[in-house]
């Protein structure tokens, strides 16, 4: 890959101890996150996350959507899946590298990163009925560049202050 050696060195000289902008920038791409699937045979549950923007910090970024829910399934209260709130994550960790590398993102053009989660640390104490407005931030905690295009990420999330994910993630350059 030309011109990895920018990555490497942090282009943008971001401190995630001591962030510099108070104001976020915003991201407005319209993105729709859709999942299906069902536990019992014939009985599809399906939440879909329509993202009204994201808010970018030196050491956060934060999405704000809403959601709609669909079940078959008896009993089962419209509520956040906790699967949609992993697919909204691997987007944010996304769109930070974006930002973190001086990479310029676009919702049209093709991957420029690739994003693994390694390790990750589930609490839902209760479930989150909210609608609209929901609020998903990610603290970054540490960005180490490990050789070959890749950096590994570790950070701290939540959902509406209730939902919480911590964990860690690979970030490819591609």
């Amino acid at each position: 890959m030309s011109g990895l050696n920018i990555y490497q060195s942090n282009p943008l000289n971001i401190d995630l101890k001591n962030p510099r902008i108070s104001e976020p920038i915003v991201i407005s791409d319209n993105t729709i996150q859709k999942i299906k699937f069902n536990v019992m045979n014939g009985k599809d549950v399906e939440e879909i996350l329509f993202v009204k923007e994201y808010r970018i910090w030196d050491n956060a970024i934060e999405a704000i959507f809403n959601r709609d829910y669909y079940t078959e399934m008896a009993a089962s209260p419209d509520h956040l899946i906790f699967l949609s709130a992993l697919v909204n994550l691997q987007k944010m960790v996304y769109l930070y590298m974006h930002y973190y590398l001086g990479l310029e993102y676009s919702d049209s053009t093709e991957e420029k990163i690739k994003i693994w989660p390694t390790d990750l640390n589930l609490n839902m104490p209760k479930m989150i009925f909210d609608k609209e407005d929901v609020k998903h931030r990610m603290d970054i905690k540490s960005i180490k560049y490990v050789g070959d295009s890749k950096f590994y990420i570790i950070a701290n999330t939540h959902v509406n202050e209730i939902v919480k994910i911590n964990g860690k993630a690979l970030a490819i350059i591609l």
